[in-house]
């Protein structure tokens, strides 16, 4: 407690820590006022030592920040039955959590810039049925062989709709009837769930980035000791990242695992999304529906590269661009380009760039960062959480920086 992410001394406690493991630092995170943190240090230290940064509200305070972790931590560590209220971070997707996702022009706006935090895209029914969905809700609906776990994994690049697949999936099996739990961005895994004793008493966990789950193999076998076939769970990751991350041979020892690669579409898939983006008016000025259907069945470039030009005819890479270059006609325009470049860097590691680092990085109060910078770039930045900023997508992120 105490230590800035700068400080040496916590380098050298580090060095130390990782010497005492062969080289590899154990999960850590930093607890840290949000928008105090230097994105340099803040980068150094996910890369050298794999911390994550946690930021709590400035007024809370150090104390208190450290008092609300130590009292998650201990909700976490409590069993928790199947049938009563998901692990903190998880949204159950009940009738009254489905009815409340109202109609968002902007969520639709961002959606097709790639962003997929939203459920608006899914209620509104803008994506469309992917081939192996309904192996995957077979495969963990089914009967799990016992002391097992059933666990389906979907592996994929960047780009391939592994997100929209997942929460697609989600909200079929929710208006189905069953119990889903879906993780929220950057929550973890309790290391105990103790399902209810009831044979119906299934939770399905439904999990995207599924690289970040440390504790997912102890979760599992706590899991095929006690209650095996009662949580189940979906899973989705980056393919490489998945592969970094060891998790693969770790959750095989006490899960029975269905593998799944997403990458490209089909010709099913293809016509269906084409007729998907005549039928809710998404195709540009002069594009037709065969036009579309011609830059989906590409084998160029991932899916979300392939939807940018089957909508508009433009590639990506080139429409955004094209968004960079627009910003020398605005006021600001020199602010304008900083700000994009700095998130879109920081989001090509996977992170979300404070809003108060920003502001300071360009030279003006956070007050006007909305107004300013905010606004004009329009779709261009997307919040994440109420203090931090990022690209709609990573691969978006990437094309910036070209």
């Amino acid at each position: 407690v105490g230590f800035e992410l700068g400080d040496p001394d916590l380098s050298d406690l580090l060095d130390d820590v990782a010497r005492c493991f062969n080289g590899h630092v154990p999960p850590n995170i930093a607890l840290v006022p949000a928008g105090s943190a230097d994105p340099a240090a803040a980068l150094r230290a996910n890369m050298h030592y794999g911390m994550t940064i946690v930021e709590f509200p400035a007024e809370l305070g150090a104390s208190g920040a450290v008092a609300e972790a130590a009292s998650l931590l201990e909700e976490l560590e409590v069993p928790k039955p199947a049938t009563g209220n998901p692990p903190p971070g998880f949204q159950e997707l009940h009738a009254d959590f489905r009815a409340s996702v109202a109609a968002d022009g902007e969520d639709v706006a961002r959606f097709e810039l790639g962003d997929t935090s939203g459920w608006t895209p899914i209620q509104a029914g803008l994506d469309v049925p992917r081939a192996v969905a309904p192996v995957l809700s077979e495969f963990v609906q089914g009967d799990v062989p016992e002391g097992k776990v059933a666990v389906a994994l979907l592996r994929g690049q960047g780009g391939e709709g592994k997100t929209t697949l997942l929460r697609r999936l989600a909200w079929k099996m929710a208006e189905d009837g069953c119990r889903v739990f879906w993780r929220e961005a950057g929550a973890g895994l309790p290391d105990r769930y103790v399902p209810a004793e009831a044979d119906e008493a299934r939770a399905f966990f439904i999990c995207d980035n599924a690289e970040e789950l440390e504790h997912l193999p102890v979760l599992l076998r706590s899991l095929a000791r006690n209650g095996a076939g009662k949580a189940r769970f979906i899973l989705a990751a980056d393919e490489h990242e998945w592969d970094r991350s060891g998790l693969d041979h770790r959750i095989r020892v006490d899960s029975v695992v269905h593998d799944e690669r997403l990458a490209g579409i089909d010709d099913a898939e293809a016509n269906a999304l084409a007729d998907a983006l005549e039928r809710h008016d998404r195709l540009g000025d002069g594009r037709s529906r065969a036009d579309a259907l011609s830059a989906l069945s590409s084998s160029d470039g991932v899916l979300l590269s392939r939807v940018c030009e089957a909508k508009s005819g433009t590639a990506l890479a080139d429409r955004v661009a094209a968004g960079v270059a627009t910003l020398s006609s605005q006021p600001d325009s020199d602010l304008l380009k900083k700000a994009y470049l700095a998130t879109a860097y920081v989001h090509s590691f996977g992170m979300s760039l404070g809003r108060a680092h920003l502001a300071a990085l360009l030279g003006i109060p956070t007050d006007d960062l909305d107004a300013r910078i905010v606004a004009p770039l329009g779709q261009a930045l997307v919040s994440s959480g109420t203090s931090a900023l990022r690209t709609p997508h990573p691969i978006v992120a990437r094309h910036v920086l070209q």
